[in-house]
């Protein structure tokens, strides 16, 4: 759901309900302070900085441990451009879609 869309459910629930709460009217005078990704991100304790520092690590990883034979491809080689422009425009790589041999079957 788009933020502007939760930001105004949480405007009306903190100002305009029949029932408003002080809880409400408080979480939501801190997401329009903060914005409300950091004010989620904040009180989950997640550091999109760290989840993307730990897909240039496992890129890494993957790149020391891909050595093919000489005269032949894998598919990681192939996938290398692709996946360095997804964790350089912020998205996460991890296990799940990191590319492996089970890609070349295909």
């Amino acid at each position: 759901m788009p933020e502007q869309i939760v930001m105004a459910i949480t405007d009306y629930y903190a100002h305009f309900a029949q029932t408003t709460k002080s809880e409400a009217l408080t979480n939501y005078r801190k997401a329009a302070k903060l914005g409300l990704r950091t004010y989620i991100y904040e009180r989950l304790n997640y550091s999109q900085q760290n989840q993307i520092t730990q897909s240039w690590d496992l890129f890494k990883e993957r790149i020391l441990n891909n050595q093919p034979p000489k005269d032949f491809f894998t598919m990681f080689d192939e996938s290398t451009a692709i996946i360095t422009s997804l964790i350089r425009h912020n998205i996460v790589v991890d296990d799940s879609i990191m590319p492996d041999g089970s890609l070349g079957i295909h």
